[in-house]
């Protein structure tokens, strides 16, 4: 089997630091916040990011000791208010998207450069959206 390219572009920290950057520019680019954060496990081999827009986050890692598959995204609302996701976000990025509160969503890409579109549109979205 193949190895996968999230695999592949994660595996050392260069590559990695060279992924995050990238994201990084993406994130201002889109008047998005993007902060470097602690992981749940804690690996030394993994860069954490969140992405922030008014109420809404998106982390994603970037992990040596993990192969998904692909590159993932996970957002979801942190407040306390009522806001849901713009209409149609799931098919903005691609991805998936909870129909019954509408306040999560993942954004699942093979390849990096497609996961980086899903992330602009998303960011995008929810920019125009706050």
């Amino acid at each position: 089997m193949a190895q996968s390219e999230h695999k592949r572009l994660c595996s050392t920290k260069a590559s990695r630091e060279k992924l995050a950057a990238q994201i990084e520019v993406l994130a201002t680019e889109c008047g998005a916040q993007c902060t470097r954060r602690e992981t749940y496990l804690e690996r030394k081999r993994q860069i954490g990011l969140l992405l922030t827009v008014g109420v809404w986050r998106c982390t994603l890692d970037l992990d040596a000791e993990c192969d998904p598959g692909a590159f993932l995204g996970h957002w979801y609302h942190d407040g306390d208010g009522q806001e849901t996701l713009p209409k149609h976000f799931d098919l903005t990025i691609r991805g998936s998207e909870n129909p019954y509160h509408r306040r999560k969503a993942t954004s699942c890409q093979e390849r990096f450069v497609d996961f980086l579109d899903s992330l602009r549109s998303g960011l995008t979205a929810l920019r125009a959206a706050t």
